[in-house]
């Protein structure tokens, strides 16, 4: 998938507590000019909602949008503890079904690289701190690009300027590899909205109806008015 060139992409996360919520929440989304849909596993498998292979070829295919398949693990903050086998069947399911990217945390790489390693073409390695932004963020980045994703994820929390600036600089020292970089927290808006200019590809928000699925999204509106229009930055 080629991602804007212009600007950030923009992904809508959504999940539900079944195949239909799911289907209807695609078909909000694709009302809206965006140009991914995250598709949050953990936070149906939360809810009771164990997804089959067919329910995922058909969630998948109803979407004219490319989808990021995500199973956050509660050590990173998501909704659902790391299931091994659980957690590599639902993205070889939804790979074969025709999702686009793998949201696999670098923690839990080496628990299924073997299962996952021929989709390493797909996968955006991510890496979450929902207490601080740590100052060993280039290291871990180094570290991260060894298993050469097609992308690489950093969400930390932003607790003032600095924070949110050292992401950001850090983002863009390193572009051997697509960034993703997210400044959680009011105190890193502007990195929702103002992060292409130092690499970061992928921004992250929620559907109207939906409540932010981490602290310091910014609502779809505003996203779309800020980027497709040019707005001023936040």
């Amino acid at each position: 998938m080629l991602l804007p060139t212009n600007r950030m992409a923009i992904a809508v996360s959504i999940s539900g507590k079944s195949q239909t919520d799911i289907v209807n929440q695609i078909a909000e989304c694709q009302k809206y000019p965006i140009d991914l849909i995250e598709w949050r596993l953990d936070v149906c498998l939360a809810a009771g909602y164990r997804p089959t292979a067919m329910d995922m070829q058909s969630i998948i295919t109803t979407s004219s949008v490319p989808m990021i398949l995500t199973y956050r693990t509660t050590a990173e903050g998501g909704e659902y503890p790391f299931e091994p086998h659980l957690y590599t069947q639902l993205y070889l399911n939804g790979w074969q079904a025709g999702a686009t990217f793998l949201d696999v945390e670098y923690q839990i790489w080496p628990k299924v690289s073997a299962e996952l390693a021929g989709q390493k073409s797909a996968i955006i390695m991510s890496y979450h701190n929902f207490e601080i932004t740590p100052n060993n963020l280039l290291t871990k980045i180094q570290a991260m690009a060894q298993a050469r994703p097609a992308m690489i994820k950093i969400a930390v929390m932003s607790h003032g300027a600095k924070d949110t600036d050292y992401l950001l600089r850090t983002i863009a020292s390193y572009q051997s590899i697509p960034m993703i970089g997210i400044a959680m927290g009011a105190a890193g808006a502007r990195s929702r909205t103002a992060g292409f200019a130092y690499g970061s590809r992928i921004t992250y928000t929620t559907l109207p109806s939906t409540a932010p699925m981490a602290p310091g999204q910014i609502d779809l509106p505003t996203l779309i008015t800020v980027l497709h229009k040019g707005h001023p930055r936040f």
